[in-house]
């Protein structure tokens, strides 16, 4: 059992704080824009968890909402992933799977393709993708401190208190 100390509950208020500060308008156009069309929100490892959260919201909110992680996503077909929207969760997009992911959304789907990552600038291996792909307005980039440990916890909840602010 991890102990809880004041230091956690600390960054728990300073990610909520973060969140409050950040526009998610562009976000939200890009969720409730089309609602008909069902959305698949795509994460692994920390991220897959915020994936769940988001596609339930979407659902109660709007339209039909599909968590899935991109090796699920990849067994998809073009024709499917043309027809819907999706949205790539990564911290940063250091990961192999979330990478080819965006590669072949981007290549199948541009227009309805987004990302969402904590990290602008060179950090963010998606950024020069979406870039390439015309679809940067679709490029969601909230700079944030967060620190995450082995098991990755401050990141999940940015991305809920960025989700809720956009949702709410």
């Amino acid at each position: 059992i991890k102990h809880i100390n004041m230091n956690t509950i600390e960054d728990i208020k300073n990610i909520i704080s973060q969140a409050e500060k950040h526009n998610t308008d562009a976000l939200r156009s890009f969720l409730f824009t089309n609602p008909e069309k069902p959305l698949i929100a795509v994460g692994s490892g920390g991220m897959a968890g915020v994936a769940q959260f988001v596609s339930l919201l979407y659902g109660a909110m709007s339209g039909l909402g599909r968590a899935m992680t991109p090796l699920e996503m990849n067994s998809l077909s073009d024709d499917t992933l043309s027809r819907v929207k999706i949205l790539l969760l990564s911290k940063g997009g250091h990961n192999n799977d979330i990478e080819f992911a965006a590669k072949r959304c981007l290549a199948v789907n541009p227009s309805g393709t987004a990302c969402m990552c904590l990290y602008s600038g060179e950090k963010n291996k998606l950024r020069p993708l979406f870039a390439k792909s015309g679809a940067s307005q679709r490029d969601f980039r909230f700079d944030c401190e967060v620190h995450d440990g082995f098991v990755s916890e401050g990141s999940p909840l940015m991305y809920l208190a960025l989700f809720a602010k956009a949702l709410g």
